[in-house]
């Protein structure tokens, strides 16, 4: 099976925040950028079109011959209106989103080639380091008043930290990526998630292969998730309220044998399946399962 992986931008290997680690799957033969698409179509079998954020003037390729299947990967879908994705939907054979919420929705709506597909890490930027902890809390992110969780605002959460300053070292920023985000995670002693509609991010799987512990709130709608991970185990809670995370962050900060088994535990899932081949390799048998069943 000859495959091609779509950059989206131009720097090699591909580097941002959220979206690394797809073109390091087994068995890429070839990386051209999005105003190539025309010239690959028909030459390979499956087409790779990459993250990095989606726009309707350089996107949207109708593709012209049967032989190639184009997979559009939407790392950051929640971002997304509904509508939106169903028109990239249109467009391609499948359309792979990481929120369950709008894959159920686009189901809801008649919208066959939608997938829901797991977050994973790329471990050649997300990986332990030996350093001393200099964060207790830690956040690398969009600080957004419009992102509600649970009672307060994603702002409010961080804004709260900030006020705690006497008291705790919290670290918050946006604009650090790949190996400046993995020193961060590492020096701190919980990294913070605080998700979009409280649906599980790339973000979660980053800071679970550091030696930082993970905190959510509590209410994540993500059944693959919930099948996979458990609090207490391989993640911190909180309760979504001001009162809620402030008890959460104050007792695991003081925690360290608990944050410790937390992130060992954690990490060592997140190693063993959760890694962009992984996730290439589940949805191939998936594919193959699903193609012989219809056959019989």
């Amino acid at each position: 099976m000859k495959t091609a992986f779509v950059r989206k931008i131009a720097t090699a290997p591909y580097k941002q925040f959220f979206n690394s680690g797809w073109e390091t799957i087994e068995g890429i033969d070839c990386f051209i950028g999005m105003g190539h698409l025309q010239e690959i179509d028909g030459q390979y079998d499956v087409c790779i079109v990459g993250p990095g954020g989606f726009h309707y003037d350089q996107d949207l390729y109708r593709k012209r011959s049967d032989k190639t299947k184009f997979i559009y990967i939407n790392e950051e879908d929640m971002h997304h209106s509904v509508e939106a994705l169903r028109c990239i939907a249109d467009y391609y054979d499948y359309l792979c989103v990481f929120s369950e919420i709008n894959f159920l929705a686009l189901r809801s709506l008649g919208v066959k080639n939608v997938l829901e597909i797991f977050p994973a890490v790329d471990l050649r930027y997300y990986h332990p380091l030996s350093t001393e902890k200099k964060f207790d809390v830690t956040f690398l992110g969009q600080q957004d008043f419009r992102i509600r969780i649970g009672e307060a605002t994603r702002v409010d959460y961080l804004q709260n930290l900030e006020s705690k300053r006497d008291t705790i070292d919290p670290f918050i920023g946006r604009g650090f990526y790949c190996e400046d985000a993995n020193l961060i995670y590492n020096q701190s002693k919980l990294a913070l998630d605080l998700p979009v509609s409280f649906a599980i991010g790339p973000r979660s799987f980053q800071i679970a292969a550091t030696t930082s512990a993970l905190m959510l709130p509590a209410g994540i709608r993500s059944r693959k998730w919930l099948d996979t991970f458990i609090p207490k185990e391989d993640y911190f809670e909180f309760t979504p309220t001001i009162s809620g995370f402030q008890e959460a962050t104050r007792t695991y900060i003081n925690n360290e044998e608990a944050r410790k088994i937390v992130s060992e535990n954690m990490r060592r899932k997140i190693l063993s399946g959760h890694t962009f081949n992984h996730r290439f390799n589940q949805r191939s048998e998936e594919h193959t399962s699903n193609s012989s069943h219809l056959a019989h």
